[in-house]
């Protein structure tokens, strides 16, 4: 496992480190896929139900269900299979898509996250960790205001 670098320290001693959230849309649907419908799918690959891969998320049966639908209408292609079982229920699986998907949303995720951390690096790290700035104002006596606020420049 690669060790994490020691990002800057803020002068409230609470570390930086960058993040974004990963989606992509089509002009008929906005999120048609991002980092929870590949989580939720990765569930699904991995326990074989939908219910289940919903419960471990902490989501509700029905949102995970209408998410898989409307990434299967945005993309005009099937991304589960659902078989009904008999005495031990039925199974959900990743289609050949579905799995498709989920491995090359994986590597677009890491290679994303591997840019904004250098782009991190090169431009942002050393002056958050180096330069010794002004301390925010205090919020007592002025309201909760900022530095150059009506209350402040009187």
């Amino acid at each position: 496992m690669k060790e994490r670098k020691k990002r800057p320290v803020l002068g409230n001693g609470k570390a930086m480190e960058p993040h974004a959230r990963l989606f992509i849309f089509s002009s008929e649907t906005e999120g048609l896929f991002g980092d929870g419908k590949w989580r939720l799918l990765a569930a699904v690959r991995e326990h074989g139900s939908i219910q289940e891969a919903a419960r471990r998320l902490g989501r509700g049966y029905r949102k995970a269900w209408g998410d898989i639908k409307r990434a299967e209408e945005g993309f005009g292609r099937r991304i589960v299979r659902k078989s009904r079982g008999g005495a031990y229920g039925g199974r959900t699986e990743l289609t050949e898509f579905g799995n498709r998907l989920l491995d090359a949303w994986e590597r677009y995720s890491a290679e994303v996250r591997s840019c904004m951390n250098g782009a991190f690096e090169k431009h942002l790290e050393e002056v958050i960790g180096s330069v010794e700035g002004e301390a925010p104002p205090s919020r007592a006596g002025n309201g909760g205001g900022h530095a150059g606020d009506k209350a402040d420049i009187e």
